[in-house]
This record gives structure tokens, sequence and C-alpha cells, in this order.
């Protein structure tokens, strides 16, 4: 009787120690559960995770007020401008992380989702009227042209806008994984007309990651002289 009730003692202090290593291990940020590089992406973003769609956390407002992305559920988001839904977007088999934000005008929006791979979109409003813009598929083409994954896709993330909101940072990327071989992991940045989807200069891996890290610490993209 008494070694069954020491070994009873013993089990609970031990459920005890696992429920408080448990309770006190520091939650994973977006950026550490959806495999994103070194460098937080986008510089400035709302940032959430799928599960959280239809919750006050899954929405997206502009710098003034009167406009909102919101994620309805696990594939739909709602563009709201001033109180009144303009725009519904579907997009099957988001996983993880989320990324939304709007530029400094509050005229563009982008979201940012991985299926495996990264992808974009960035839409401008105008009035009542939403528009997807060709930024992110001219980049992702650009650079498939001479960098890709034979077994899978190439991912594109967003970085920032220029405080104008008249030009937008992508960043392209093969799959970082080794089934990519010598292109795994190879990337490069684009500054790119945000209406018109114009490159207008395209950047290496170096400069990339220099420009990368001051718009993480600066939430502000500074681009080299």
């Amino acid at each position: 009787m008494f070694q069954q009730h020491k070994s009873v003692k013993f089990k609970t202090a031990v459920l005890l120690f696992v429920c408080t290593l448990l309770f006190l291990q520091p939650k994973a940020s977006p950026q550490q559960e959806s495999g994103l590089r070194d460098f937080v992406f986008p510089c400035q973003a709302h940032t959430f995770f799928a599960q959280d769609a239809g919750k006050p956390v899954a929405v997206t407002r502009s710098p003034d007020k009167q406009k909102q992305v919101v994620m309805e559920d696990l594939t739909v988001f709602r563009v709201v401008a001033h109180g009144r839904r303009i725009k519904t977007v579907r997009y099957d088999e988001i996983r993880g992380a989320v990324y939304a934000g709007w530029s400094p005008d509050s005229t563009q929006f982008f979201i940012m989702y991985s299926d495996g791979d990264w992808h974009v979109h960035i839409f401008a409003v105008d009035d009542d009227r939403v528009q997807e813009l060709p930024a992110p598929q001219i980049a992702f083409e650009d650079f498939e042209k001479k960098h890709s994954c034979k077994t899978r896709d190439n991912g594109i993330l967003f970085l920032s806008w220029t405080p104008d909101s008249q030009k937008v940072f992508l960043v392209t990327e093969v799959h970082p994984t080794s089934d990519c071989g010598a292109e795994a992991a190879r990337f490069q940045g684009y500054l790119m007309e945000a209406r018109t989807g114009k490159i207008l200069q395209r950047f290496n891996e170096k400069v990339t990651t220099e420009i990368e890290k001051k718009c993480s610490a600066a939430k502000m993209l500074n681009l080299p002289d």
C-alpha cells in the first residue's frame, strides 16, 4: 500500500514537471514554423496563422483605416472598403503563416502564403475597384528562365514597397531542398514598378541579403545608391 502511494506521487510529480516544461517552452514565431529564410519577410506586415481564419487577429487594416483584408476561412479573403465588401479572393491549400499588408498610401495590398512553396499576390484598390497586379508573376517568370528545380516550383517572397508606394521589392528563390541540386536556395531580388510590374533592377544574392537585413532592422525599404 505504501509503495503504491509512493508510485502515484512519483508519477504525479513527473507529470507536473513535463507540463511545466511545455508551458515554459517559447512558442515558435510564424517565421520559424513556416520555414522562411533567415530574415523576416516581409519588412512590414500583419502576420497570423491559417488556423486563425475567421478570428479578429486575421484582419489587416490599411494605414488610412478605411480598408481591410479579412481572412474568413482557410481559403477565402474578403476585401472591405468603407465598411462594404468589394472583393473576394480564394486560395486553396494555405498552410502555416499568412502575411498581409497595405502600401503606405493605402492603395495596394498584398497576401503572401505557402502551400509548400511561397506565393505572393498584390492588388490595387481604386475606389471600389480591386485589380490584381502583375509584378509577382513577371518576377517569377523572369527568374525561372535561369533558375529552377526539376522536382518542385520556385517560390516568391514579398519584402516591401518603397515609401512612396510606387515601387515594390520582391525576392524569388529556388526551393531550398537537396532534390533541387546545385540550384537549391538560389535567390534574386527584384525592384519593380508596383502598378505595371516593369522590372527596374535585379539584385544578386549578396546585395539582396543586405537589403533584406536593412529592411528587417528599420522596417523600411532602403535601397543601395
